[in-house]
C-alpha cells in the first residue's frame, strides 16, 4: 500500500512547480509588458522630439523671413523718406537681442552694460555694429541694411543708455 506521507509530499511538490511555474510565466509576462511600454514611450519620444525640432526649424525659417520684410520695409522708408531713423532701425532688426540680452548683447537701456562700450568711442561702436562682433554678425545679420542706418541705431541705443 502506498505511503499516505509520500502521496501528500509528491501532491505538495507537484503544487510546488505549479506555482513556480506560473510565477516564472507572469515575471516573464510582466517583463514583456513593460519592455513593450518602453520601447512605445522612447519610439513616442523620439517622434515627439523630431516633431519639435521641425516646428523650431519652421519658426525659426519664419521669423527670418518676417525680419528680412521687415528690414526691407524699413529700409524702403527710410529711402524714401531721405533720413534715417535709428528707432525704427532698431525695432525692426536690433530689439531682437538687445531687448533680452540675448548672447551677452546689452539690453537697450542697461547704462551699466553699455557704459564701457560707449568709452569706447561711437567709432568703435559703429565698427562692431558694421563688421560684427562676439555672438553678433555684421549689421545684426542683415547685410541689406546701409551704414547709416546700422549707425542711427547704435546712435539710438546709446541715447537710451546715458
Amino acid at each position: 500500500m502506498p505511503n499516505p506521507m509520500t502521496a501528500m509530499t509528491d501532491a505538495a511538490k507537484a503544487a510546488g512547480d505549479a506555482v513556480a511555474q506560473a510565477a516564472d510565466s507572469t515575471t516573464q509576462a510582466v517583463g514583456d509588458a513593460a519592455k513593450a511600454v518602453g520601447d512605445t514611450a522612447t519610439k513616442a519620444a523620439d517622434a515627439t522630439t523630431q516633431a519639435v525640432g521641425d516646428a523650431a526649424q519652421a519658426v525659426g525659417d519664419t521669423a527670418a523671413k518676417a525680419a528680412d520684410a521687415t528690414t526691407e520695409a524699413a529700409a524702403g522708408a527710410v529711402a524714401a523718406a531721405g533720413a534715417v531713423d535709428g528707432e525704427k532701425v532698431y525695432k525692426g532688426l536690433c530689439f531682437s537681442c538687445h531687448d533680452m540680452g540675448i548672447a551677452g548683447s546689452p539690453k537697450l537701456g542697461d547704462k551699466a552694460a553699455w557704459a564701457p562700450r560707449i568709452a569706447t568711442g561711437m567709432d568703435a561702436l559703429y565698427t562692431s555694429s558694421l563688421n560684427g562682433k562676439g555672438a553678433m554678425p555684421a549689421k545684426g545679420g542683415n547685410p541689406a541694411l546701409a551704414d547709416a542706418e546700422v549707425k542711427a541705431a547704435v546712435d539710438w541705443m546709446v541715447a537710451q543708455a546715458k
